[in-house]
């Protein structure tokens, strides 16, 4: 079931209580941040410093610091990520399991369920 609300905190509310009340397995993901490029140590430090104390950071240019996955939960696709495939913003999925790294409690393979059929057959 969909829900549309006026305010981002009010979505997150919401988000969150659902995972809260998940009965099945949930894991919380944590996003990994790292600096690409030729800058010094110091540049660097620094950037990694701003991300991490910046007001919004639970978001960083559209991608989520920390992903909440739960099976049975129902997902979106966030943005197009092979539009001919039918992967694009808006693409309803439910989690169906979720696979860990041999040996670790890290996420590996987030399994999921597509409402319609013919989404990833590609």
């Amino acid at each position: 079931m969909r829900h549309v609300f006026p305010l981002k905190a009010l979505t997150a509310a919401h988000n969150e209580m659902v995972f809260q009340e998940c009965t099945e397995e949930k894991v919380v993901i944590k996003g990994k941040n790292t600096i690409c490029g030729s800058h010094s140590q110091n540049a660097s430090a620094q950037a990694l410093i701003t991300v991490q104390t910046s007001e919004k950071h639970r978001e960083i240019h559209g991608l989520l610091c920390e992903l909440k996955v739960g099976v049975g939960l129902m997902y979106a696709v966030s943005c197009n990520l092979q539009t001919s495939d039918g992967l694009i913003n808006g693409a309803e999925c439910q989690m169906k399991k979720i696979e860990y790294r041999q040996g670790t409690e890290l996420p590996a393979v987030l399994w999921v369920k597509f409402a319609d059929e013919t989404i990833g057959r590609q």
